[in-house]
């Protein structure tokens, strides 16, 4: 089975690229956080609990996502959830977890 849970933040961040780049500046993003787990359901008929779920996406909300990575690029950032993921569910039977994070309505980095 999968479930799937999409939870909104805002973050800030600033990356140290070797060019030109307003992205060098510190900014933020209204980030989209998409989730899919794929498991076994356990004896309470859920593979994952939503609320779990976001519990763990919105730990980076308002916040500077440098205090917790490097570099804080969207690539980095759907890695660090599915990994935050996988340890806060570890006790469920999950199969796969799969994260996708909108930067912008047009930009998205996914990790699986």
């Amino acid at each position: 089975m999968k479930i799937y849970k999409k939870v909104m933040l805002c973050c800030a961040h600033q990356l140290n690229l070797p060019y030109e780049s307003k992205c060098n500046r510190l900014h933020g993003h209204n980030y989209k956080v998409e989730v899919w787990i794929e498991g076994q359901p356990n004896k309470d008929g859920m593979i994952a609990d939503y609320t779990d779920i976001a519990a763990v996406i919105n730990n980076y909300d308002h916040k500077n996502l440098n205090d917790f990575f490097n570099p804080s690029t969207a690539e980095k950032f759907a890695k660090e959830l599915r990994d935050a993921l996988f340890g806060n569910l570890m006790d469920k039977n999950l199969v796969a977890i799969k994260v996708r994070v909108w930067e912008t309505p047009t930009c998205y980095a996914e990790a699986d």
